[in-house]
């Protein structure tokens, strides 16, 4: 089979000294014009949208590109795969261009920092990903006190006086990959005196030079210890210390290979940070795809891994979108936290909406299964033109109540979200967390909005859902259009059929409400 490139392509009246200095996965390609060729078989236009072929190249402009004056074709361009060079002017129509497509500016002048820039965060794969709950692993001679809520979180708690205490470490060795830097987030909160410190060694058992010390502490934690981006590959192993006295809460432990400034996750991945309690954090991606409504919003759904679900589907489309995901708890805690919080998430969508200059009846909210609860609930607070959702899930209380008979010792993180929201697993509780949907929902506007909803008919999660939905908006608003259908099986059968409903139906909304 061929061997696969990142292809860096370079449209402009001069050539740059790049290919020698770019990692072997890279391919640099220049063109004085656009109209040809790049490759045998393969021009950058096809029936005039970009090559799908190229769909994740970089593509570098300088001052003399052709497309500087030509902002129809900036429009096509791979969103967040474009870099300008610095010393570029741009006027407002290109520069705005480039701006919702994510450019970012480097010095073409200095090649080798250019090369470096692209070798080190323009990676195709998403690399990140936390460990298992049991996989950090007390220090046998720690004194301090213990305490577990379910698999959300561990306090460490006592006096630990004015030196570092060492907490415990991650089990198993860690790899980190040619031309690769991490950042280690811990998940972290602190009362009292106490301070934490998170610790990094990088190891090879050839190159003692590979042998280093990464440091972080406090606040700078939930940030990530950085360890820096090296050609060759080194082990890593994580430990972590306390000093002083008070309480340290203890969350998840995330991986993440480093982008630097560059973005989180994917190139243009930004984070969404609750500013209460440990400071957890959604993150979100967005394509100005071609920069023509709809804006279309798909939440992933609950994933140990930590990425951009739906990434290909909604490129696809080629309309403008935004991924959501949530890497809290074992896969998700379905997009809740403080009211600052979800006012932040709501922002995020309404922001990109406002940077588009459309209007919330050219906005589409979307998900499936965990990610259906964040489309109905931030649906409340955008009132958009569409809510497009595949087998949904409203009612949180009720769901961890059906690990006892319906689901036992299945989807424990409906438990740990019962913990850590509503603080115990009474019936209380369980009514709670669920009216905490109801009461953003009621408060929305849908009088214009239109449901696709794909539902199990015999989910053994939340089966009351879509009846509740259906319900409610007929109740409350007698012309609404809802398009749905049922399919025979629990929570997690005949996906595929729910998928095809789910696509079938955005595609419809595309072609008919946007002439797509």
């Amino acid at each position: 089979m061929a061997k696969r490139f990142v292809d860096v392509i370079h449209i402009a009246t001069q050539s740059l000294p790049l290919a020698a200095q770019l990692a072997p996965d890279y391919r640099y390609l220049w063109a004085a014009v656009d109209d040809g060729e790049i490759i045998p078989g393969q021009p950058l236009f096809k029936k005039g949208h970009w090559n799908a072929t190229f769909r994740d190249a970089v593509v570098l402009i300088d001052a003399n590109s052709p497309w500087l004056n030509d902002p129809d074709k900036l429009s096509r361009l791979p969103s967040n795969r474009i870099i300008v060079d610095a010393n570029c002017e741009l006027d407002g129509v290109a520069g705005r261009t480039l701006d919702l497509k994510g450019a970012a500016r480097v010095d073409f002048s200095d090649v080798t920092h250019l090369a470096e820039v692209i070798n080190y965060n323009y990676y195709q794969p998403m690399n990140t990903y936390k460990i298992d709950f049991p996989e950090f692993v007390v220090d046998p001679d720690f004194k301090g006190n213990i305490h577990q809520e379910g698999e959300a979180y561990r306090e460490f708690s006592g006096d630990f006086g004015a030196d570092w205490v060492r907490v415990g470490a991650v089990r198993q060795v860690m790899w980190v990959g040619t031309y690769a830097g991490q950042d280690v987030m811990v998940e972290n909160a602190t009362t009292g005196s106490l301070e934490v410190k998170g610790e990094v060694l990088t190891f090879d058992g050839i190159d003692p030079n590979l042998q280093n010390r990464y440091e972080a502490s406090g606040p700078e934690m939930r940030v990530g210890v950085p360890v820096a981006q090296k050609q060759q590959p080194r082990g890593m192993q994580f430990q972590l210390f306390v000093r002083g006295k008070g309480t340290l809460r203890l969350g998840d432990i995330h991986f993440r290979r480093t982008r630097q400034e560059y973005g989180a996750t994917l190139v243009g991945g930004e984070k969404i940070i609750d500013p209460e309690g440990s400071q957890l954090e959604v993150q979100a991606y967005f394509d100005a795809g071609d920069l023509k409504p709809p804006l279309a919003v798909y939440f992933s759904g609950y994933q140990t891994a930590e990425k951009f679900e739906g990434f290909g589907m909604m490129r696809r489309m080629g309309t403008p979108f935004i991924l959501i995901m949530d890497p809290r708890l074992e896969g998700g805690a379905f997009y809740l936290g403080s009211e600052q919080f979800e006012t932040r998430v709501a922002q995020y969508i309404q922001g990109k909406l406002d940077a588009l200059g459309f209007s919330s009846d050219e906005l589409i909210l979307s998900g499936i299964s965990m990610g259906t609860y964040a489309a109905l609930f931030y649906g409340a607070r955008l009132n958009p033109h569409a809510i497009v959702v595949g087998k949904p899930l409203i009612h949180l209380g009720t769901i961890a109540r059906n690990t006892r008979i319906n689901r036992p010792a299945d989807f424990g993180t409906s438990l740990d979200m019962l913990l850590i929201d509503e603080g115990g697993t009474s019936h209380r509780d369980i009514k709670n967390l669920d009216d905490r949907f109801w009461r953003t929902f009621r408060t929305g506007n849908f009088g214009k909005t239109t449901f696709a909803v794909a539902y199990m008919l015999d989910d053994d999660y939340d089966k009351g859902a879509f009846p509740a939905l259906q319900k409610y908006l007929k109740d409350h608003y007698a012309t609404v259009r809802i398009w749905s259908k049922g399919f025979v099986g629990r929570h997690n059968d005949d996906t595929a059929s729910v998928v095809d409903f789910f696509t079938g139906r955005y595609n419809h909304l595309l072609e008919t409400d946007f002439g797509r």
